[in-house]
């Protein structure tokens, strides 16, 4: 059994659980703890609480467990009762922290925006007003977006079924866009849109070009065609698609390699991804915090990209 003690004298138990270096999951922890006092008096005091301030079983469980448990369920997604017998916990545990802490995790991630589109239109996108901003947010002044998509589990209800069936993966999905700048750091993300919404129909629908200003330049792959006839005033450069019955011109052919190098970094960030096993395996958790789940995964790889990065200074 795994607990406080455990954890603070052995802390390459914290690498194999969470896939967080020691430094970065410190650092991390650190913000989560001297937050965490005024995080639970706002829980506590929230309006829809059916308990008075005080009431309700108190835990008993130290915080630096309960964030490598959570941790640990993103990474390996493994079953809750297997989780809880690591930490001599039951697996009632595990449910109940990974909503309550899930908030306060994110919140001291460098996390992605999310994505509304039942915003009003041009309420979300961000506003750059000078160059250092825009190269702050766009340091190569590209930016590239892709679309995955991962397996959840069947509906009993038919047509939940059929709107979440994707022709392409032949099997049930949820899909997830993903804007990211040539420094692999995720701007953006939209995400639990049903499997059989189409790349482009969901860049549409979640208004991500507000986020692209006209001096960047946006990297697509051919699922975007028709990109540059609705949105004119976008820099695009996207593959050419081989004509019916011809060939490409090799100045093509070479022009679609050159945008096939660049747009190969957000494969690379989407497999990074990928690797917290809770967006890659069949997803069988609540669809009401699918969203806070990939945008915490997206805030985890953000954190490795910015730490590493100071580290190289």
């Amino acid at each position: 059994m795994i607990g406080e003690k455990e954890i603070w004298g052995n802390l390459t138990l914290i690498t194999v659980l969470t896939g967080l270096p020691v430094g970065q999951f410190l650092e991390l922890f650190s913000q989560i703890e001297a937050a965490y006092e005024e995080y639970e008096r706002e829980r506590h005091s929230r309006p829809n609480r059916k308990r008075g301030v005080g009431g309700g079983r108190k835990c008993d469980t130290p915080l630096v467990v309960r964030v490598v448990m959570v941790l640990m369920y993103i990474r390996l997604y493994t079953t809750q009762e297997v989780v809880a017998s690591i930490f001599g916990k039951s697996k009632w545990d595990v449910c109940r922290d990974l909503r309550r802490l899930l908030p306060l995790i994110t919140a001291q991630l460098p996390t992605p925006e999310l994505l509304n589109p039942d915003k009003e239109k041009g309420a979300q996108g961000v506003r750059i007003k000078t160059l250092e901003e825009l190269l702050e947010l766009y340091p190569d002044t590209i930016a590239i977006l892709d679309a995955t998509e991962q397996p959840v589990e069947k509906s009993k209800d038919k047509e939940e079924r059929k709107c979440h069936y994707s022709g392409k993966k032949k099997r049930t999905t949820l899909k997830t866009q993903i804007l990211i700048n040539g420094k692999k750091e995720i701007i953006c993300i939209y995400t639990g849109v049903a499997g059989s919404v189409h790349d482009y129909t969901m860049m549409k629908d979640s208004c991500v070009v507000e986020w692209i200003p006209e001096d960047v330049t946006l990297y697509l792959d051919k699922g975007y065609l028709g990109i540059e006839k609705d949105f004119p005033h976008l820099k695009v450069m996207i593959p050419k698609k081989k004509p019916k019955g011809g060939e490409l011109s090799e100045e093509e052919k070479e022009k679609n390699k050159q945008i096939g190098k660049v747009r190969v970094i957000v494969e690379h960030v989407i497999g990074w991804m990928k690797n917290f096993h809770i967006f890659s395996l069949v997803y069988r958790t609540g669809k009401d915090i699918y969203s806070m789940i990939v945008q915490t995964v997206g805030g985890l790889i953000n954190l490795r990209r910015t730490h590493k990065a100071r580290t190289e200074k």
